[in-house]
């Protein structure tokens, strides 16, 4: 995921970082700092060479199978007519080093389910896994954690200056993107559309994605006055704030979709201790939220900051209702 700041990377980061205001120029790689990630602790799919045949990760071999038949009866729905919907969440790594967090959920318009999830290792195993996880000819709405449209090579994108205005108060603006830092991003985005995935929010598509960032989302969800802080060192700051993000997260789904804090992955995300793997897993299943929830409210309960041209987020409004621009931008 990326970290929210006032406008520099530091070297190598690629990580946003929440508070910080500052984008970290160099490899374009989102690492967090103060800790090196456990060994043992997470399971990184390889790539794959074949459709189907990237190792499973949580709930991987039974997903497919346990929507065979809605799909058929669904096939090549568009999202706005399918009664049954597939919600991605990436949490995508800039650079090369760092696996992805990925999950994924089966939705209905009265119910959502866990499906599987986990971390894959660059590109072709991202890929593998969308082909694996999501059935053929399903519809889908894939939320990214990363910039997917960045036109300008250099400086920022209105919409990064545009989160500022909304949420800069929270400290949940986006870093400046550009085509020198995301590399791997735009590269993901251009993997997206070879699949069939347009870049956007409309539902009218049977395959979408969209640039979601998790702290203004948060914001919106959680009530916030200032980001959590599970991303900046040192270690103890980051364990507590981590603890605090779960606890917020859980007491949202038993708001919302109660019978998704309950089933036995999501229990367990919410219970782990924090761990660079950990964080990772919670912030692609925050994205996926973040998908349902659009899908969910058909397109209403959610704001669309920036355009399709040069940029764009796709932020939650809050359960309460349509949020207004405490810095007089645009509602």
């Amino acid at each position: 995921g990326r970290e929210a700041g006032r406008g520099k990377r530091e070297a190598g980061s690629g990580k946003r970082d929440a508070g910080s205001g500052k984008r970290e120029a160099g490899s374009g790689k989102r690492e967090a700092s103060g800790e090196r990630r456990a060994g043992g602790a997470q399971h990184v799919a390889k790539p794959s060479r074949h459709r189907g045949t990237s190792p499973p990760s949580q709930g991987l071999r039974g997903a497919a199978a346990v929507a065979r038949v809605d799909v058929a009866a669904n096939m090549n729905a568009t999202l706005n007519d399918a009664e049954v919907a597939w919600m991605v969440g990436i949490d995508l790594a800039w650079g090369e080093r760092r696996p992805d967090g990925v999950a994924l959920l089966e939705a209905r318009r009265d119910a959502v389910t866990w499906r599987t999830g986990g971390l894959v290792q660059g590109d072709e195993a991202l890929k593998g896994w969308l082909l694996a996880s999501v059935p053929e000819g399903a519809a889908v709405f894939a939320a990214v954690d990363a910039p997917l449209v960045c036109p300008n090579e250099t400086g920022s994108r209105p919409v990064d200056r545009e989160t500022h205005r909304w949420f800069g108060r929270q400290h949940a603006g986006c870093h400046p993107s550009n085509g020198r830092l995301c590399r791997r991003p735009l590269r993901v985005a251009g993997v997206l559309q070879s699949m069939g995935y347009d870049l956007g929010w409309d539902l009218a598509a049977r395959l979408q994605a969209a640039e979601v960032f998790p702290h203004p989302a948060m914001v919106r969800w959680f009530g916030l006055d200032q980001v959590l802080k599970y991303k900046r060192p040192p270690v103890a700051l980051r364990r507590s704030e981590f603890t605090r993000y779960q606890r917020l997260l859980q007491a949202w789904l038993e708001r919302e979709a109660p019978s998704l804090a309950v089933q036995p992955d999501v229990a367990a995300m919410l219970a782990s201790p924090w761990t660079k793997p950990a964080e990772d897993r919670l912030d692609a299943f925050l994205c996926s939220l973040v998908a349902w929830w659009h899908w969910r409210g058909c397109g209403s309960r959610t704001q669309v900051l920036g355009d399709r041209d040069t940029g764009f987020v796709l932020v939650p409004h809050p359960p309460d209702g349509i949020a207004r621009c405490p810095a007089g931008g645009r509602a």
